[in-house]
């Protein structure tokens, strides 16, 4: 730390509790949330004066009270004296009606007013006084000054000298320690051994735990003033804690404990709970006497089983406490640093328990004083605060309130007072006898939600509800496409001429008839005829794949297929059901000459009943293979009674149908018109991939009804964007949103481009098994400006979403669980899978007997107002490298290899401890297990993510005895290499020992290929640092055989410097002047080896050269980091001298800015580059705000915001993370006054096309549709390419995408093969 100007006290470094608390309050933009506030309530004829002066003192003794803090080069600091004064005001509330009502506005007002310590705003004091005989004393401190046991002892302290002065005494010598031992007792932990032990045993507490549950899913630093709930025990609670307590021999705090962490197992239905345990850490002599934060929090990790005892939980708390004792000065914030590597973010502890006793009485002269609290401080998630006085036991509960709301806060307090009482009553019964939910609130959460009756003699089916509206009223519009319209008459006259023909063909009641139709109302004749002739539909779009289709045909198995000319043939490989094509001569011959009226019941040889089958419409799954789901007749009459309960479905609405037949979202649009008396307007494909000729098509048909998924709806609501003027002649009256979670903040475009009441917006969760619909939420403005997150509502009348833990007991409001649909509208079942039917379609615990609920797989939590909020899927993955994988994706690709008859992907520890994807075959052949081709297959398909570290041939999949995969029974995967070669070179022996070091392989040869035996980028880094002598990342990916890289090191020595430029392309020197070349430039903190995917994805068509940026290999990370300027001119000067042909240039990210850069001084140079593509990146609309903040950005902080956009996708060392960041920050900071320069004295606008690339699931570069435009004061001409479903980092998770679009735009020829390549 430098020294301090003249004239001021010495600076003094902040400890760790202080650094966390310095960069935390960063992110909290309220300023609140690292105060709190507490008050002496004093009672009796005390002198305020004598008060103040006695408070006075005390502050003036506390060092940590008088301290000023800032922040340089060095990092942060404090400095003690520079604020010699501490003020104590009088507040004289005698004259107020109701004083005690007054103080506490008083001090609520004061408590949501912020202290800056870089201001000098650390505390803030007070005397109020109410009345003569009673008088308060408040304090608000800042964490980082103080803690609650720094509280009591300025508390003890000022009650002494307040009596040596009323006393008429000098008050004794203050026993308040130096801050500075404070500080320097934290220096000497951080550098002891006892350090590094602590260190050990947090990582073996965490070591084989995935995930800390707690009761809510979203983790967000502290924000804001804590909500908070308080109340206090009863005469009846506080005797049942004191018997407990003296019959089984335990202290009081720990029952409270163990009973908090039992509540916490159950409400979130996890094996272990771990809790957060707030722990005073005052044990030395400095810590003991000195005012100061000291205090951490640590992790209680506990088994919570639901068979164990509340005694058996108690025993293994307490012993879990005193285990911990030894290890509680290693911070959280360590914790949470050691963890990050493995599991990002995630928490380190889920709710908080701070169980304590306050001691004996407080009395200044003789007046009794009682302690209260007013806010907390920081608090992350949650916490129970237990506190004993000799006079109550006072209970709170404090939550952040970006994660939690009032009413949720209210909600625990009733379940754990309850639960509490419970486990002490009954401490011997198993956990799982005590519910957490009361049977009111269990009852209200298990309920079905009521449905009006239907009239007695309704329509049984589809059909019959049909044919009623088409007696109504024969000479309504029905249909229309286009040119083309049928009458309700029409349409049932040809359908049922076409039913007839059918039975001709064999299908009727039980049959399946496969329709492959384009969007026409021929296509509506052929569904309607289907169900007249007593048969299902089974809906094959067109525009499906060959192997689609011949899986769709295979599974089913249809007794016919209806379709045109076009699109009638079934494939060639398989034998295929009957045809029928409807435009074929002959048909339309049959058809004429065939009755019109509907047809009669024996002519079908059983009446239709609304549980026949209405159609098969197959969904895809994580096993590979679409299941064909069975929808009978009634769920559709059932989800349209629902619906008109919650929507005004009028004879005159029209209704677009957007969606292909095969998506069930067509089963709403079909019959939503045709059983109301509607029109329906089907949309060509072609329509409905073009919004703006969509948005059309909506305004010219007087659209009243709109089906949509919300990303289709975002790119219709651009169209409306720009073109409002035909925006606003929409007619719409709903909006209906299904088929993925919407984003509601996305609608806030929506109400101000359209600010009227209609439509209303409507979004419905739904699933196939459930028939389209399952819940209900109408929308307005209000929900634009809510929490992040999908609100699904409450379910449609009829039915009940259970939301369920994992052993099928109800979660309570605010908890995540599985979505469970009970009641009308379920499914059959899977089409010929009656196995995989009796895993979703299970029995109904909570409903009458035979009763069914479906198991989505869908993760929700319920609000305190009842309704459902989407929280994603809750499939079988796994986190591996930052990405969370479904290894029935994996598992999918190789049974479709012919060569595979089983298979199973697991995570396990490689032989060098790192966590990585490791495949078990069971091969056809098993005297030719080729499983190197196998990976190099995968490799082909799947992102680099994806890839398998290990394919491993076994003769059988092991399985337990209940028929899961027995893990333990699988062998460690064996990684070979060639034999050691006793010719290696000394130079080579240092590569392949360090291959071995890496990889954790004995046997090795010098043309083993490093990546081929499980090797990633991360490994590389160890092999680059092993070997040294100038070796980078890039060159173990140019190099991957210890003979390849062995030459590299020699080629370095010998030459004695490397160019920026190199090329990640084999040949890449030896290509012809008319070869594109490629020249890329790194993102933000990355190497230049972040393109050799995109490298072999471009060749041989295009070059690709890549930048090695000085500093920006963390292997060398002593390099000095260069400005943009200076780099931009080394990097344009290698290409003016190496490139001779046509070349474009690449940015990514924070490179984006460098890119622009070298284009304009090689084309200064006379030199046009062909392109320049930036990824990921738009100008920033504020760029000098943007600087201070990635100035100011904490490591922690940006590496959360990094790994939330998909980097970081592996393990690094802690060093190496720490580099990577501050290079990351170097180069958004070079970036950006880049762009500050370039308003201020603005460039020539690049000649070459510049081509903004965009993955468009990417959340650093939301709203780019409109955005990609700023890019215009760069160049002359500008224009966006799209990567669908991309993230963030697709340059590296899309290669075969990005080049796509790069070999497009420089008209390369494309890397030959693709996606069935098996070479």
């Amino acid at each position: 730390m430098p020294g301090s100007p003249a004239g001021f006290p010495p600076r003094l470094p902040l400890t760790e509790g202080q650094a966390g608390i310095w960069y935390g309050q960063r992110l909290d933009a309220s300023k609140l949330a690292y105060s709190y506030a507490e008050f002496l309530d004093i009672g009796g004829p005390l002198d305020p004066e004598l008060l103040r002066e006695a408070v006075r003192r005390t502050f003036a003794e506390a060092e940590a009270l008088s301290v000023s803090f800032g922040e340089d080069a060095d990092g942060p600091w404090q400095r003690v004296g520079a604020v010699p004064d501490h003020p104590v005001p009088l507040v004289d509330l005698t004259d107020q009606a109701d004083p005690w009502e007054a103080a506490r506005e008083w001090m609520r007002a004061r408590v949501h007013s912020p202290l800056d310590p870089v201001a000098g705003e650390v505390r803030r004091t007070a005397v109020l006084r109410l009345s003569p005989q009673r008088h308060l004393w408040f304090w608000q401190l800042h964490h980082i000054v103080s803690d609650g046991v720094g509280s009591l002892l300025l508390v003890r302290r000022a009650a002494e000298v307040h009596g040596a002065l009323a006393a008429g005494r000098a008050p004794t010598a203050t026993p308040f320690g130096p801050l500075a031992a404070l500080v320097e007792e934290d220096r000497r932990y951080r550098a002891s051994a006892g350090f590094r032990e602590d260190r050990r045993y947090w990582l073996g507490v965490f070591e084989d735990l995935d995930r800390v549950p707690g009761f809510s899913d979203e983790s967000l630093p502290p924000t804001g003033v804590a909500l908070r709930e308080t109340w206090y025990a009863d005469p009846a609670l506080q005797e049942l804690l004191a018997a407990f307590t003296r019959t089984h021999g335990v202290k009081w705090p720990r029952a409270v404990i163990a009973a908090f962490a039992a509540y916490t197992g159950l409400v979130t239905g996890a094996s272990d709970a771990v809790l957060g345990l707030p722990v005073s850490n005052r044990h030395t002599d400095a810590a003991a006497t000195t005012p100061g934060m000291v205090s951490n929090i640590v992790p209680l990790r506990v088994a919570c089983s639901p068979a164990d005892s509340f005694l058996d939980l108690l025993a293994r708390v307490c012993a879990k406490i005193d285990e911990t004792r030894a290890h509680r000065r290693y911070r959280f914030e360590d914790i949470r640093r050691d963890l990050r590597t493995r599991r990002g973010t995630a928490r380190v502890f889920g709710p908080t328990a701070n169980v304590m006793s306050l001691g004996t009485e407080l009395s200044f002269d003789g007046c009794p004083a009682r302690l209260g609290n007013l806010a907390p401080g920081p608090i992350e998630d949650f916490m129970l605060g237990v506190y004993a006085t000799p006079e109550d036991l006072t209970l709170t509960l404090d939550a952040n309130p970006g994660l939690y709301d009032a009413a949720e806060l209210a909600g625990h307090r009733t379940r754990f007072d309850a639960f509490l009482r419970q486990v002490l009553a009954r401490a011997d019964r198993p956990l799982g006898e005590f519910g957490v939910l009361g049977d009111e609130e269990r009852h209200a959460l298990l309920r079905v939600r009521p449905r009006r009756p239907e009239a007695v003699g309704g329509p049984p089916t589809l059909v019959a509800a049909f044919e009623e509206r088409a007696r109504r009223g024969p000479a309504a519009t029905a249909v229309t496409c286009g040119a083309a319209a049928l009458s309700y008459g029409e349409l049932n006259a040809r359908a049922n001429r076409l039913a007839r023909l059918l039975l001709r063909h064999g299908c009727g009641p039980g049959r399946l008839v496969a329709v492959r139709l384009p969007p026409s109302v021929d296509l509506v004749v052929a569904l309607l005829a289907v169900l007249k002739a007593g048969a299902a539909y089974l809906p094959v779009d067109p525009e499906y794949p060959r192997e689609r289709v011949e899986s769709l045909l295979a599974d089913a198995k249809p007794s016919l297929l209806l379709g045109t000319t076009a699109h009638a043939t079934p494939p060639p490989s398989l034998p295929g059901p009957a045809v029928l094509a409807t435009d074929a001569a002959d048909t339309l011959g049959v058809l004429a000459a065939l009755p019109p009226d509907d047809l009669r019941p024996e002519e079908l040889g059983r009446p239709l009943t609304r549980d026949d089958a209405a159609y098969v419409i197959h969904t895809s799954g994580s096993t590979g293979r679409p299941k064909g789901v069975v929808v009978p007749h009634g769920n559709v009459l059932d989800l349209f009674s629902a619906s008109r309960e919650l929507f005004d479905l009028r004879a005159d609405d029209v209704w677009s149908m957007a969606h292909s037949f095969s998506f069930d979202f067509s089963v709403w649009e079909l019959w939503g018109p045709l059983l109301h008396g509607g029109r329906l307007v089907l949309v060509p494909p072609a329509t409905r991939r073009a919004p703006e000729r969509f948005l059309r098509l909506l305004v010219d048909e007087a659209v009243t009804v709109l089906s949509h998924t919300p990303s289709a709806f975002h790119q219709l609501l651009q169209a409306y964007a720009d073109d409002p003027r035909l925006g606003r002649r929409l007619a719409l009256r709903y909006v209906v949103f299904g088929g993925e979670a919407l984003d509601f903040r996305r609608l806030a475009q929506w109400y101000a481009l359209h600010p009227g009441d209609e439509p209303v917006l409507v979004n419905m969760y739904g699933i196939t098994e459930t028939t389209v619909h399952a819940s209900h939420l109408a929308l307005d403005r209000s929900r634009t400006t809510g929490r992040a997150g999908s609100l699904i509502g409450r379910s449609l009348p009829g039915l009940a979403l259970y939301v369920l833990d994992e052993r099928l007991r109800p979660v309570p409001p605010g908890v995540t669980g599985e979505i469970h649909v009970a009641g009308a509208q379920l499914a059959r079942g899977y089409l010929n899978l009656p196995g995989l039917t009796a895993t979703r379609f299970v029995a109904d615990p909570f409903g009458p007997p035979g009763s069914r609920m479906y198991r989505s797989g869908d993760l929700a939590r319920r609000t305190a107002e009842g309704l459902l909020q989407y929280e994603g899927r809750a499939d079988d993955q796994v986190k591996v490298r930052g990405f969370r994988i479904e290894l029935g994706e994996i598992e999918a690709e190789l049974r479709a290899c012919p060569t595979v008859a089983a298979c199973r992907v697991v995570v396990r520890k490689d032989a060098v401890g790192d966590s990585v994807l490791a495949a078990y075959v069971v091969p056809t052949d098993p005297a030719d297990p080729d499983t190197a081709g196998l990976r190099r297959r995968l490799a082909r398909r799947l992102p680099s993510h994806m890839v398998p570290a290990t394919v491993t041939a076994i003769d059988r999949i092991p399985l337990t005895s209940n028929g899961k995969l027995d893990r333990r029974a699988l062998p460690d995967p064996v990684v070979t290499g060639g034999r050691d070669d006793t010719t290696a070179t000394p130079t080579e022996r240092i590569v392949l020992d360090a291959f071995r070091t890496a990889l954790g392989v004995a046997d090795l040869s010098v043309r083993d290929d490093f990546f081929e035996l499980g090797g990633d980028s991360f490994k590389a880094v160890r092999v680059a640092r092993a070997v040294g002598r100038g070796t980078e990342v890039l060159d173990v990916f140019q190099h991957p055989t210890p003979k390849g890289l062995a030459l590299r090191v020699q080629e370095l020595h010998d030459t004695g410097g490397r160019r920026l430029l190199r090329p990640l392309t084999t040949g890449a020197d030896d290509t012809t002047e008319q070869t594109p070349t490629l020249v890329c430039v790194p993102y933000g903190g990355g190497t230049a080896a972040a393109y050799h995917r995109l490298a072999a994805e471009l060749a041989p068509g295009i070059a690709t050269w890549s930048a090695a940026l000085p500093g920006h290999d963390p292997t060398h990370a002593d390099e000095p980091l260069l400005g943009l300027d200076e780099t931009a001119d080394l990097v344009a000067t290698e290409i003016l001298d190496a490139l001779d042909g046509p070349f474009a240039v690449y940015g990514h990210c924070a490179g984006s800015a460098l890119a622009v850069a070298v284009a304009q001084r090689v084309e200064r140079q006379g030199r046009r580059p062909a392109a320049v593509f930036l990824g990921g990146a738009l100008p920033s609309t504020a760029p000098v705000p943007e600087l201070e903040r990635a100035r100011d950005w904490p490591a922690d902080s940006l590496y959360a915001h990094m790994k939330s956009l998909g980097g970081f996708d592996g393990v690094l060392e802690e060093t190496d993370l720490r580099t990577v960041l501050e290079v990351l920050r170097h180069d958004m900071t070079q970036g950006l006054r880049f762009q500050i320069e370039a308003e201020e004295d603005r460039h020539r606008p690049l000649d070459a096309p510049l081509v903004v690339v965009i993955g468009d699931e990417d959340a650093a570069t939301r709203g780019y549709a409109h955005a990609y435009t700023d890019w215009k004061r760069y160049a002359t001409h500008v224009e966006l390419a799209e990567i669908p479903g991309g993230g963030h980092y697709f340059v590296t998770h899309r290669p075969r995408e990005l080049a796509a679009i790069i070999s497009d735009r420089l008209g390369a020829p494309r890397r030959p093969g693709g996606p069935d390549e098996d070479n």
